[in-house]
């Protein structure tokens, strides 16, 4: 037999700041989820789910050895998060001290980016000069990114 939405909602009443909550925990987590795309964080979250999900599973078909097993280990999963996401916790907060709602600007500065990468290259291939260019499409560089030395670096194509 189907459920009837009008049914299932009947009871409950939805302010205009229930809605407004539910999308600021929206817009939340989709801003952490583009912010550990592309990272190793992303398997390390998975690995976290697995065991959460494993919790629960042991709850449920009541397995107190693996039920134990985690129970005594979780917590320390906390620890161990702040450890690993060191530096992921730290660039999210210096984020937050940007402003991070100006995504008009950080449109018309990619472009900028575009056109200097487009000058660049149509003057390295005038001057027959060889270059590697890495751009970042769906396969995420932040892995090799973080291993290296930020530059904070302005793209031009004026060479010294």
């Amino acid at each position: 037999m189907p459920l009837d939405p009008a049914t299932l909602l009947s009871g409950i009443e939805l302010r205009w700041w229930d809605v407004l909550d539910i999308l600021l925990v929206a817009f939340i987590i989709y801003q952490l989820l583009q912010f550990i795309r592309g990272t190793h964080a992303v398997q390390i979250a998975l690995g976290g789910l697995v065991l959460v999900g494993l919790y629960w599973g042991s709850l449920l078909f009541q397995l107190q050895a693996v039920n134990w097993l985690l129970r005594t280990f979780l917590p320390f999963l906390v620890f161990g998060i702040i450890v690993v996401f060191q530096a992921e916790i730290r660039k999210g907060l210096a984020h937050l001290g940007r402003a991070p709602f100006l995504g008009g600007a950080a449109r018309k500065r990619q472009e900028e980016i575009v056109d200097e990468v487009v000058l660049a290259a149509t003057s390295l291939a005038s001057e027959r000069t060889g270059a590697i260019v890495v751009l970042e499409r769906e396969m995420g560089l932040r892995s090799y990114i973080e291993t290296g030395i930020a530059l904070d670096a302005v793209v031009t194509t004026t060479c010294w």
